[in-house]
C-alpha cells in the first residue's frame, strides 16, 4: 500500500492541469497514488488527464457534472495512510510531501499537516498576499476564526490522516463555499493540527474572480447561508474549558453550578459575530433552550436569563435589515419624486433652450454683439477683485466654523491651482460618520491641488454637506456611473469601505471599464475589498491591516486625524482627581453588557470615584440597573446621548479615560482624551496598544479586577497620572492630528497622480 494517497479534483482547466499532475509526480516522495476525478469537463481536460502513461495514476470521470461530492467519492478508493488534496488549478512546491510526511510521522497526535500559501495568477506570477500565512495558533484558536467566518487553512495544502476522515466523517454534501472550513472545525473539535511556515503550495487565483472561492455576490450570499452548517459543529464541546479556550470573552458567564454549551454558544453567535446568519442562529438556540422545560429552568438559574430576555433581543438584533430595508424603502421613495422634479426641470430647459435659441437667432442680437463684449470684459474685472478678497476671507473665518445640528458648508482652504487633477470620492452613505469626516478633511485641505467630488449611494435630504459636489447612483445605475467618470475624468478613485460588497462591486466594475488608479481605505475592522484595479490599501491602524489585510500587498496605515482645537485643557485648567468615565455608544460594536463592571468594582473599593458614562445605546438600561443592583448609582452620571460640542467639557471632569472595548480598530474618542492631557487606561485588545504606544495601562481582554485594580493604582498615584497625561497629549497632537493625516494623504496622492506643488 502507498504511503499517501493524492486527490487531485478537476475541472475546465485544461490550461492548468499538466502543472497540477506534474508538481505531484514529481515530487520527492514516491511512495503515493494520484487519484484524478474529473467532474465532466467540456474542455480539453479529460484528454490531458488520459495522455498520462504512469502507473501511480487513477483516472475517474462523472458522466455529467455533479458540482460536488467528487472528493468522497475518491475518498472511497484511497489506500494510503496520509491523504493530500489537491485541485487542477494549483501546484506543489517539489519538497511539499516529504516535508508534511515526516512531520506526521514525528507527531502522531497530530491530525493534520498544512502549509503555508504563494498566490498566483493565471499566468503563473506570485501575487501579494498573507491570508493563509498565519504564526503558530492552538486549535483553540482556529476554531474562534472559523466561528467567525475565516478560514486561514488552504485545502489543497493539506495532508492529513486517512484515520481523521474515518473519525470525522466525510465532507458534508450541498456546501460549495465551506466545505472545506466545515470539515476543518470537525478535525479540530478533536485533533491539533499544524501549518509548516513554508510557501509549499501554490494557490491560483483568477483576476476575473472565476474560482470557486473568488469574491462574487453569488458566492458571498452562499457563503454567509453555509457557515451556520459549521458553527452547528461546536455544540458537540462538552466541556467548559474548551468552549472558553475557543472564546475567552465567555469566561464572565463561569459559574461554579455549572454551564450550558448551547447557551454560550449563542451569545458567542450574538455578541462576538458581525454576521447576521450568526444572530439567527443564536436566537434559533435560545429559541429552543427556552421551549424545552428542563433547559429553560436551567438557564434561568445559572445566568438568569428568561423569555422576557430572549423577546428582547429578538428586538435588538436585526437579522433580515428590516431598518435598512425600511430606510431604502424610503430613500427609493426619495428617488423617484427627485426623478419626477428632474423631469418637469428638464422640460423647462428644453422650452428655455428653445426661446434662447430664437433669441440668438434674431438680428437684434447680431447688431448689439460688441457691447456685450464690453459688459463682460468689465464682469470679468470686477469679478477677479472680489474674489480676491473672498478668498482670504475665507482661509482667515474657516478656523471659526464649528460643527452643529446644520448642514456644514465645506470651503476649500487655499486658493485652487489651474488644472488640478481629479480626484472621486466613493462612498456607502455620506452621513456624518468618520469617512465622510475623512472625505471633507480631504477636500478641504487638499482641494487646492486636487479637484474632488463624492459619488454616494445615500446622500440625506437635507443634505449634511454642502459645497462639495455630490452624485448620487444605486447599484443599478453602474452605467451612469461610467458615463459621469467619462464626464469628470479622474485621475484617480478614492474608495472608502466598510463591506456593503454589492453596492461597492458594482462601483468597482464601472472603475474598471472605465480605467484610472484606485485607492481603498479600510476605516473598520472588515476585509478589504479586494480587487486588481487598487493600487493601494489604506488602513487605519497596523491592527486592522495585520489582521484583515495580509491578503494585500500594496498597502500602507494611515492614522484617522483628529481636529483637537475643541479638545484642549487651558494652562490654568489641571486634571481633576477622582473621576472616570468612558465616551461610547454603549451598543455591541465596542462594548460587552458586561463593560460596566470595571467601574462599579473601582467604586466599591475606592468609594470616592466617581463615574460619567457618556453615551445612549441598547446597553444604558441594563448598565444603569447593574449599577443600581450593586448599590452605587450616586456615584454614576449618566447622560446618554450629548450633542458633539458639549464633549469637551465632559472629557474635562474626568482623570483617567477607560476604555473596556472588546475590539477596536481605531476610535477617535481615546485621541480626543489623550489630547486633553488625560490618561487611557482599558483591555489590551484591538489597536488600543497601538494608539497609546504602550500597553501599560491595558488588562488582559475582559479581566475586570485586573483593570480596575490598575485604574485604582493609577489615581493613587497622581505624579505618574500627570506624566502619562502629558506623554498621551504629545503623542496624539504628533500622531493623530487632522495636519499629520493630510500631509500623509498628500503623499500619497502625489505618488499616484502627482500634482503642481
Amino acid at each position: 500500500m502507498p504511503k499517501v494517497s493524492v486527490v487531485l479534483t478537476s475541472y475546465n482547466h485544461e490550461k492548468f492541469i499538466c502543472e497540477a499532475i506534474d508538481s505531484v509526480l514529481n515530487q520527492t516522495v514516491t511512495d503515493f497514488e494520484l487519484i484524478i476525478w474529473d467532474d465532466a469537463s467540456d474542455d480539453n481536460s479529460w484528454a490531458v488527464i488520459q495522455g498520462y502513461d504512469d502507473a501511480r495514476i487513477k483516472a475517474f470521470r462523472n458522466q455529467q457534472r455533479l458540482m460536488g461530492g467528487n472528493l468522497n467519492r475518491a475518498l472511497i478508493l484511497v489506500s494510503g495512510e496520509y491523504v493530500a488534496v489537491h485541485h487542477s488549478d494549483d501546484a506543489w512546491e517539489l519538497d511539499k510531501l516529504e516535508k508534511q510526511v515526516a512531520f506526521l510521522d514525528a507527531n502522531p497526535e497530530i491530525g493534520a499537516v498544512f502549509t503555508w500559501v504563494q498566490i498566483i495568477d493565471e499566468h503563473g506570477l506570485k501575487l501579494p498576499g498573507d491570508w493563509f500565512n498565519q504564526e503558530k495558533m492552538t486549535r483553540w484558536q482556529w476554531l474562534n476564526q472559523l466561528f467567525y467566518q475565516e478560514n486561514h487553512l488552504n485545502h489543497p495544502s493539506v495532508l492529513i490522516r486517512k484515520q481523521c476522515y474515518q473519525n470525522v466523517g466525510v465532507f458534508r454534501y450541498g456546501l460549495a463555499q465551506t466545505a472545506d472550513a466545515e470539515m476543518w472545525s470537525r478535525v479540530l473539535i478533536k485533533y491539533p493540527i499544524h501549518v509548516i511556515q513554508e510557501k509549499l503550495t501554490k494557490h491560483r487565483k483568477f483576476s476575473d474572480k472565476s474560482n470557486a472561492s473568488g469574491q462574487r455576490i453569488d458566492t458571498v450570499i452562499r457563503t454567509n447561508n453555509e457557515w451556520n452548517v459549521l458553527r452547528e459543529n461546536y455544540l458537540s464541546i462538552t466541556n467548559f474549558e474548551d468552549i472558553v479556550a475557543i472564546f475567552p470573552d465567555l469566561e464572565h458567564f463561569r459559574n461554579p453550578e455549572g454551564f450550558d454549551n448551547k447557551f454560550l454558544l449563542a451569545m458567542a453567535c450574538l455578541y462576538e459575530c458581525k454576521q447576521r446568519s450568526a444572530w439567527q442562529l443564536g436566537l434559533t438556540w435560545l429559541l429552543e433552550l427556552i421551549n424545552n422545560e428542563t433547559s429553560r429552568e436551567k438557564i434561568k438559574k445559572l445566568y438568569s436569563f428568561s423569555d422576557r430576555d430572549f423577546i428582547r433581543l429578538t428586538a435588538d438584533f436585526d437579522v433580515y435589515s428590516v431598518e435598512q430595508e425600511i430606510l431604502i424603502a424610503e430613500r427609493n421613495q426619495q428617488i423617484a419624486e427627485r426623478d419626477q422634479q428632474i423631469a418637469e426641470h428638464d422640460q423647462q430647459i428644453a422650452d428655455q433652450d428653445a426661446t434662447i435659441k430664437g433669441i440668438y437667432s434674431s438680428r437684434s442680437w447680431r447688431l448689439t454683439r460688441p457691447l456685450r463684449f464690453v459688459v463682460r470684459l468689465l464682469g470679468k474685472i470686477f469679478a477677479a477683485l472680489h474674489n480676491t478678497t473672498s478668498w482670504k476671507a475665507t482661509v482667515l473665518l474657516h478656523g471659526l466654523t464649528t460643527y452643529g445640528t446644520e448642514c456644514y458648508d465645506a470651503k476649500i482652504r487655499a486658493v485652487p491651482q489651474d488644472a488640478r487633477p481629479r480626484v472621486v470620492h466613493v462612498i456607502g452613505n455620506f452621513l456624518t460618520g468618520g469617512s465622510s469626516r475623512l472625505v471633507l478633511d480631504l477636500f478641504e485641505h487638499l482641494g487646492h491641488l486636487y479637484e474632488q467630488e463624492v459619488v454616494t449611494q445615500f446622500n440625506p435630504d437635507p443634505p449634511n454637506y454642502s459645497g462639495i459636489p455630490i452624485h448620487e447612483f444605486n447599484r443599478h445605475q453602474t452605467q451612469q456611473f461610467i458615463d459621469y467618470l467619462s464626464r469628470f475624468q479622474p485621475e484617480l478613485v478614492h474608495i472608502h469601505y466598510w463591506e456593503d460588497n454589492r453596492w461597492y462591486g458594482k462601483m468597482i466594475d464601472a472603475i474598471h471599464a472605465f480605467g484610472c488608479k484606485v485607492v481603498e481605505n479600510i476605516n473598520t475592522p472588515v476585509a478589504p475589498y479586494e480587487d486588481a484595479c487598487v493600487s493601494c490599501y489604506v488602513y487605519v491602524s497596523d491592527y486592522v491591516k495585520n489582521t484583515f489585510g495580509k491578503i494585500i500587498g500594496s498597502s500602507l496605515t494611515i492614522y484617522p486625524g483628529s481636529n483637537f482645537q475643541m479638545f484642549v485643557r487651558e494652562p490654568s485648567q489641571s486634571i481633576p482627581e477622582d473621576c472616570i468615565g468612558m465616551v461610547y455608544r454603549l451598543d455591541i460594536d465596542k462594548l460587552r453588557k458586561n463593560a460596566i463592571d470595571v467601574f462599579i468594582k473601582v467604586v466599591q473599593k475606592r468609594p470616592q470615584t466617581k463615574v460619567i458614562i457618556v453615551g445612549g445605546g441598547r446597553f444604558l438600561e441594563p448598565y444603569k440597573a447593574a449599577v443600581k443592583a450593586h448599590k452605587v448609582e450616586s456615584a454614576f452620571n449618566f447622560t446618554d446621548f450629548v450633542p458633539y460640542e458639549t464633549l469637551p467639557a465632559l472629557y474635562a471632569q474626568m482623570s483617567i479615560f477607560v476604555a473596556p472595548v472588546w475590539k477596536e480598530s481605531f476610535g477617535q474618542v481615546s485621541p480626543f482624551a489623550m489630547s486633553m492631557g488625560i490618561p487611557v487606561a482599558g483591555y489590551n485588545v484591538g489597536a488600543l496598544a497601538e494608539i497609546l504606544g504602550d500597553n501599560s495601562l491595558l488588562a488582559p481582554p475582559g479581566d475586570s479586577d485586573a483593570l480596575a485594580e490598575i485604574i485604582i493604582r493609577l489615581l493613587d498615584d497622581r505624579q505618574r497620572l500627570l506624566q502619562i497625561g502629558q506623554r498621551n497629549r504629545e503623542l496624539a497632537h504628533r500622531l493623530f492630528s487632522v495636519e499629520t493625516m493630510i500631509g500623509s494623504y498628500a503623499k500619497l496622492y502625489h505618488e499616484l497622480i502627482g500634482n503642481k506643488q
